[in-house]
């Protein structure tokens, strides 16, 4: 991500954090919603993964599918292989 952009105004610098990429497979724990403290496994990912706004697939402790949005999870294993994920 960049670190600056251009704008008509001048150089904006970013001050926010690095948006969370994950994918299916991953392990996260939910930190807001009804099931925080869960660590779950990501079954899918709808949407652009590149995107804020995507959705996060899993299964709740009683077994329904649920999704939950990025900022409401943190990683807590990487086990995607892919070489282009950080």
């Amino acid at each position: 991500m960049r670190e600056f952009i251009k704008t008509r105004w001048g150089e904006a610098r970013r001050a926010g954090t690095e948006p969370l990429t994950v994918l299916s497979g991953d392990l996260i724990r939910i930190k807001r919603g009804e099931e925080a403290g869960h660590v779950t496994e990501v079954l899918n990912v709808i949407g652009n993964v590149y995107r804020s706004d995507n959705r996060l697939i899993v299964r709740s402790t009683t077994g329904e599918l649920v999704f939950y949005l990025p900022w409401d999870v943190e990683m807590v294993e990487r086990k995607t292989t892919t070489r282009w994920v950080k």
